[in-house]
């Protein structure tokens, strides 16, 4: 249960780095433009 929870935690971590990555791109792309 530990190891499944650690890799749920993980997931959910790289998801919503990838989420704010991508909105800083978005953010950067609108400020370039």
């Amino acid at each position: 249960i530990v190891k499944t929870h650690q890799q749920a935690a993980d997931i959910f971590t790289k998801r919503l780095a990838g989420a704010d990555h991508w909105k800083g791109m978005k953010l950067a792309r609108m400020s370039v433009h």
